[in-house]
């Protein structure tokens, strides 16, 4: 080889390596790399009260009739239902405390990204967060402290009138565990009522959503009062079985005390909704809450019917 072509080829070699180099960094920039599984567990603390846990990649199967069979990218045409998984979070949480000393409920969302943490960060650097009633935000935004570990921080005002109906209903206790989930659903709700922080959120989603908590509360507490400071926890776990039908169970572990006047006003409430689905939403839910005696609990193991018009309304192009 002439020593002209020679110093042809290494250059194109060299050029082959800078630029293969220049695309890792760039991919490695915006985070197309696979970020490492990292379980909300870690942010966990014994003062957590609510806790919801989302399970995308399991949901996968149940959602992919929602993707086109292809997307046109340019010369060539690309099918979303091979990619969609590899870009899905591992999973995602919204981890919640309530601090009545600063009468704000103290959350923390949670996203243990695989794809794309840095990118969303730079993205959302770039324009507001969307205003959610009652919310506030911390000052920093979108933070990723490393990769698989996306996080946005924020508070929501609890009415002064709680922390005085907690300190005469409960004793309060320092939980030297948090409740954890149990990892069988796609979605698992838990709130702990140990300390009676069921009033702090209701109290704060319902002003946050312009109602008034201290008329709702002066009106209605006769019939939930007697029985909610034996109410020990909330579980509800919800699964999707394919794109128009989930189950799910709802748990409330209780004392034996509370259990049985709780299951009579919830069973009343629960055949309300389910009426109330079923005209306003189309949905057609089954099951109902009983006190299970021996597991000291009521427990309702439900099925939902007619999801698949409102999850497509949630995915549609606006």
């Amino acid at each position: 080889m002439k020593k002209g072509c020679l110093i042809v080829v290494i250059l194109c070699v060299l050029l082959a390596i800078a630029a293969g180099a220049a695309a890792t960094v760039a991919a490695k920039k915006a985070g197309l790399f696979a970020a490492p599984e990292i379980s909300h567990t870690t942010l966990v603390t014994p003062k957590n009260r609510l806790s919801v846990i989302l399970n995308p990649g399991a949901m996968v199967n149940a959602l992919l009739p929602m993707f086109p069979e292809s997307i046109p990218a340019g010369p060539v045409t690309v099918d979303p239902k091979k990619w969609v998984a590899e870009f899905l979070p591992y999973e995602a949480a919204l981890l919640a405390t309530p601090n009545l000393a600063t009468g704000k409920i103290e959350a923390t969302v949670f996203v243990n990204e695989k794809r794309g943490g840095p990118m969303l960060v730079e993205m959302a650097k770039q324009q507001p967060l969307p205003e959610v009633p009652g919310v506030t935000f911390a000052p920093e935004g979108l933070e990723l402290p490393e990769r698989g570990n996306l996080q946005l921080r924020c508070t929501l005002p609890v009415p002064e009138s709680v922390e005085a109906v907690i300190a005469e209903n409960w004793k309060q206790a320092t939980a030297t565990e948090p409740l954890l989930p149990e990892g069988t659903h796609h979605l698992e709700i838990i709130l702990d009522n140990r300390n009676g922080d069921l009033l702090s959120f209701a109290s704060a989603l319902v002003n946050a959503n312009g109602g008034d908590w201290d008329d709702i509360f002066a009106k209605s507490s006769p019939q939930f009062m007697p029985f909610l400071p034996g109410t020990h926890d909330v579980r509800i776990g919800l699964s999707l079985v394919d794109l128009n039908t989930a189950k799910g169970q709802l748990r409330i572990d209780a004392t034996a005390e509370s259990g049985g006047g709780l299951a009579f006003v919830l069973g009343m409430g629960w055949a309300f909704a389910v009426g109330k689905a079923k005209t306003d939403y189309g949905l057609e839910i089954t099951g109902e809450p009983k006190w299970v005696e021996e597991k000291e609990a009521i427990i309702a193991d439900f099925q939902i019917k007619g999801l698949e018009p409102h999850l497509r309304k949630l995915t549609a192009r606006p």
